[in-house]
C-alpha cells in the first residue's frame, strides 16, 4: 500500500510541476483574450473550440486511449502503435474535411488547421505518457500552454482583434510540442513488429467515444441551447463562469494521469482497501479546494475582469459542485477501465448527457441561464451515482455515497451565499482567514505526507 502511495505521489508531483504552469497559464489566458474580445467574440470562439471537440472523439474514434494502454504494455513497439493509430484515422479526417466544406464559416482553413494538430498532438502526448516519460510530458504542456499565452495576446494586438489569430496560436502551440518529441524519439522507425489489430484497438476504444464526449454533451451541449434560446452573449458569459470550475479539474487532471497510469498495470482485489482509502482522501481534498476556490472568486471578478463579465459569478456555485462529482465520477471510470468494463463507462455518460439535455431544455425558458449551470451539476451527480453503484465492491463503506450527497449540499449552500451577499470588506477578509485554516487543519495529514515525500525524493 505505501508503495502505491509513494508511487502516485511521486509521480503526481512530476506532472504537477508541468500542471501548474501550463494549467496556470490556460487560466489566464482566459482573462487576457475577455479584454481583446468582446462576450460575443469571446461566444463565438467558446462554440468553434466546443464544436471541434465534440468532433474529436468522432474522427480519431478514441484510439488514442487503446494506442496509450498497448504502449504501456508494449513499450518496445510504441512505434508501431503510434504511426498505424494515426494511419487508421485518415478516412475519417477526410469526412471532416468534407463536411466543414459545407459548414457556413469564415474560419474554414484556421478550423481544419487547429483540429488536424491538435489530433497529431494528443496522439503524440499519449505516445510520451505511454512510455512513462513523465517529465518529458509535462515540458510538453508547459510549452504548449505557454507558447499560447505569448502568441494570442501577441497577434490580437499586432494584428486585430480576429478570433482566427486565436486558433493559428492554438495550431502553432501543437505544432512546437510535437516537433519536440519527433526530435527526441526516432518515432518514423518501428524495429520491431507488434500485434497491432485495428479490430482490437476498436474493440476498447469505441465504448470510450460516449466518454469522450461526456465534456461536449454536459457543457457543450448547454453552449447550442443557450445560443438557441439567449443568444450568443450569454454563451459568452456562461464560458467565462466554467472557467472558474476548470481550476479544479485541472487539479484533478494532475493526480488523475497518474492514478489512471498505475491502476492500468496495478490493479489487484486485494488493493480494495487501498483504493477506499484513496476515494474517501481525494473527496476531502477536492472539496476543500473548491472552497478554496470559491474564497478568491470575488476577487478573481473584481480586480481581472470586465464589468461586464460580473454577472456570470452566481453560476459558479453550481458548476463547481458539479465538478466535485465529475472528478469522482472519473477515479471510478478509471477503476472500470481497468477491469476493462468500459461498456458500464459509455453507458454512465451517455444516460447523464441524456439527462443534461433535457433539464436544461425543460428549464431555460424558466430560470434562463441557471438552468445549463443547475443541469449540468444533476448530470454529474447522475453520472457519479451510475459509477459508484456498479463499482460498489471498491467502496467499502457503503453510507460514503450519501455523505458526499449532503457534503456537497452543505458546499452548494455556503457557495451562493458566500458569492451573493459578502463583498470585498474586513468581514469577507476574516473569513477568508479562517476557512484557511480550516482546510489546512483537515488536511494535516494529507499536508505533512506529501512534505515528506517531497524531502525524501530530494535525498
Amino acid at each position: 500500500m505505501n508503495n502505491k502511495l509513494k508511487t502516485i505521489s511521486t509521480n503526481t508531483l512530476i506532472i504537477g510541476m508541468g500542471a501548474i504552469v501550463s494549467k496556470g497559464a490556460a487560466f489566464i489566458i482566459a482573462f487576457v483574450l475577455a479584454n481583446f474580445l468582446s462576450t460575443k467574440q469571446y461566444g463565438s470562439l467558446d462554440v468553434i473550440l466546443t464544436y471541434v471537440s465534440l468532433a474529436l472523439p468522432f474522427i480519431t474514434m478514441e484510439l488514442s486511449q487503446a494506442m496509450y494502454r498497448k504502449i504501456l504494455e508494449n513499450p518496445e513497439n510504441a512505434n508501431e502503435y503510434y504511426l498505424k493509430s494515426i494511419m487508421s484515422i485518415l478516412l475519417n479526417v477526410i469526412i471532416f474535411i468534407v463536411i466543414l466544406i459545407f459548414i457556413n464559416t469564415q474560419y474554414k482553413f484556421y478550423i481544419f488547421i487547429y483540429t488536424l494538430l491538435q489530433i497529431i498532438f494528443n496522439f503524440t502526448i499519449e505516445y510520451v505518457r505511454g512510455l512513462q516519460n513523465l517529465k518529458l510530458y509535462s515540458i510538453c504542456n508547459i510549452i504548449n500552454s505557454f507558447t499560447f499565452l505569448v502568441l494570442a495576446p501577441l497577434f490580437l494586438k499586432c494584428f486585430q482583434h480576429n478570433i482566427k489569430y486565436v486558433l493559428l496560436a492554438y495550431s502553432i502551440s501543437f505544432l512546437i510540442c510535437i516537433g519536440i518529441v519527433y526530435y527526441k524519439y526516432d518515432i518514423f522507425r518501428i524495429t520491431n513488429k507488434g500485434d497491432y489489430n485495428l479490430k482490437k484497438m476498436l474493440s476498447y476504444s469505441l465504448p470510450l467515444i460516449p466518454n469522450g464526449i461526456s465534456w461536449w454533451v454536459t457543457n457543450a451541449s448547454d453552449r447550442l441551447i443557450i445560443n438557441l434560446f439567449l443568444g450568443v452573449k450569454y454563451n459568452g458569459l456562461y464560458a467565462m463562469a466554467y472557467k472558474i470550475p476548470t481550476l479544479l479539474t485541472s487539479f484533478f487532471s494532475v493526480f488523475n494521469l497518474s492514478f489512471q497510469q498505475m491502476a492500468f498495470l496495478e490493479n489487484e482485489e486485494s488493493d480494495i482497501i487501498f483504493y477506499d482509502k484513496l476515494f474517501n482522501e481525494l473527496f476531502r481534498i477536492l472539496s476543500c479546494v473548491g472552497l478554496l476556490i470559491i474564497m478568491f472568486v470575488p476577487i478573481v471578478y473584481g480586480v481581472f475582469l470586465p464589468h461586464d463579465y460580473i454577472a456570470s459569478m452566481k453560476y459558479i456555485p453550481s458548476l463547481l459542485s458539479g465538478t466535485i462529482f465529475l472528478c469522482l465520477s472519473q477515479y471510478l471510470g478509471n477503476m472500470l477501465l481497468s477491469n476493462r468494463k468500459n461498456k458500464i463507462v459509455g453507458i454512465s455518460t451517455t444516460i447523464s448527457a441524456i439527462f443534461n439535455i433535457l433539464i436544461n431544455l425543460l428549464l431555460i425558458k424558466q430560470i434562463g441561464l441557471f438552468a445549463a449551470s443547475f443541469s449540468t451539476m444533476i448530470s454529474y451527480i447522475i453520472l457519479y451515482t451510475i459509477r459508484y453503484f456498479n463499482q460498489r465492491k471498491s467502496i467499502v463503506k457503503k453510507t460514503f455515497y450519501f455523505k458526499t450527497l449532503i457534503i456537497q449540499l452543505l458546499f452548494l449552500m455556503f457557495s451562493y451565499f458566500y458569492i451573493r451577499y459578502l463583498d470585498f470588506n474586513i468581514v469577507y477578509m476574516i473569513i477568508n482567514v479562517f476557512l484557511i485554516i480550516f482546510v489546512l487543519m483537515i488536511n494535516k495529514n494529507f499536508i505533512l505526507s506529501l512534505v515528506n515525500i517531497c524531502f525524501k525524493e530530494k535525498k
